[in-house]
């Protein structure tokens, strides 16, 4: 139905009027010429129909066997689209350049489309590829993919394995993030060690052969439980070390909060402003004067959709949030509350699988900055198990 339609368009077509004493032998004469006369109807002793255009001058003349007259009405379609506007050059020039576009474009990328990924790493990796070759508006001929690979492997560090796949002009990227070391198997032989330095309180040996007293203090990576083990015979068995070693630990952290700060405070006012991006280029629509405050910047890119798929360009919105600047004078006692709210959040994330026994604090006060170190005295467990082989 729609072919039909769109060749009858770009074949143009006259809707005319016939009027007369014999329109049904008109009609009749019209059809044995096999004439594709559509859309009749009769009103008012007046016969209307559509007709192609290279047939009307073929129906004229059938018009005129029967002294029927025919008049035309109106004529559509693109001849008659082309033919009004014959003298604007610019416009054939432009649709000449927009039917080019659409051939070329294919060679050059206009979307990358990143799968299952964090919207910050997925920043970070679009600079990576841009950098290494791959952007919108990439010409896709001069793109190694498999060097872009091993490229993109070597900058970004959590990425397991990355693969881009071209579909048309849109280079869908598939990758998979790397993952936590799973524990050791317990059919692997291991020893454990001390992932901190402290003073044993208590151990409690599952597996293995343990190496170390109550009160000895060790350091970091220090064997706690062997998982070696001598036999009679003179030969060596190699086990599963396992167990839990309680230590008390010391952790230091030190905050710093100046007393002086730079503080914005919103004026309520924003402005947008608008980019045309083209191919990954950026071209201002706007003039660019001076904005009346300093702003935060909020940037929304709106696609351009033609027939269903993205075109390689669309406008992009900066809305400018301004704010004023100002100086807040903060007291001891109010800086000191802030950094015991921080000390609670290092606390909870840091020391969750501590028990904290006891901290000591040293307060730092210059003219500008407090200083607060904290050393925790805590109790917890430093057993950590490491593979064991056999040239060990």
């Amino acid at each position: 139905m729609l072919d039909s339609k769109l060749i009858r368009y770009l074949a143009g077509q006259v809707e005319f009027k016939a009027h007369g004493e014999n329109l049904e032998k008109f009609v009749n004469i019209a059809h044995q010429a096999g004439l594709q006369v559509e859309q009749l109807y009769y009103r008012d002793e007046i016969l209307y129909g559509q007709i192609p255009v290279r047939q009307y001058r073929i129906l004229t003349h059938c018009a005129k066997q029967c002294s029927v007259v025919t008049k035309v009405i109106q004529k559509k379609g693109f001849p008659f689209v082309c033919h009004r506007y014959r003298k604007r050059w610019g416009m054939i020039v432009g649709i000449c350049f927009f039917l080019i576009f659409l051939l070329t474009s294919q060679k050059f990328v206009w979307r990358i489309q990143i799968e299952s990924y964090d919207e910050k790493k997925s920043a970070y990796l679009l600079q990576v590829m841009e950098k290494h070759g791959l952007h919108k508006g990439a010409y896709i001929p001069n793109l190694n993919m498999r060097q872009l690979k091993q490229q993109v492997l070597m900058e970004v560090s959590d990425l397991a394995w990355i693969t881009f796949n071209l579909e048309g002009s849109t280079v869908y990227v598939d990758l998979s993030q790397k993952t936590q070391m799973p524990d050791i198997d317990p059919n692997t032989p291991c020893n454990v060690i001390a992932k901190k330095t402290g003073q044993i309180l208590s151990m409690d040996v599952l597996n293995g052969e343990g190496v170390v007293k109550l009160k000895q203090i060790v350091s970091a990576g220090d064997l706690l439980i062997s998982g070696i083990n001598p036999v009679k015979t003179g030969d060596v068995l190699y086990q599963h070390a396992e167990g839990k070693v309680i230590a008390q630990t010391i952790n230091q952290h030190t905050l710093t909060f100046p007393l002086v700060q730079q503080e914005h405070v919103s004026t309520g006012e924003t402005t947008d402003r608008y980019y045309l991006e083209f191919f990954g280029l950026k071209i201002p629509l706007f003039i660019a004067f001076d904005l009346p405050y300093p702003s935060e910047v909020k940037e929304q890119y709106i696609s351009t959709i033609l027939f269903g798929q993205e075109m390689p360009f669309g406008i992009y919105r900066n809305t400018h949030h301004f704010y004023l600047i100002e100086q807040k004078q903060y007291t001891q006692e109010e800086a000191k509350q802030i950094i015991d709210q921080n000390f609670k959040i290092y606390e909870q994330n840091e020391l969750k699988d501590a028990k904290i026994i006891d901290y000591t604090e040293e307060i730092t006060v210059t003219e500008e900055t407090l200083y607060v170190a904290r050393k925790y005295t805590c109790e917890e467990d430093i057993a950590q198990k490491v593979g064991l082989y056999i040239n060990e």
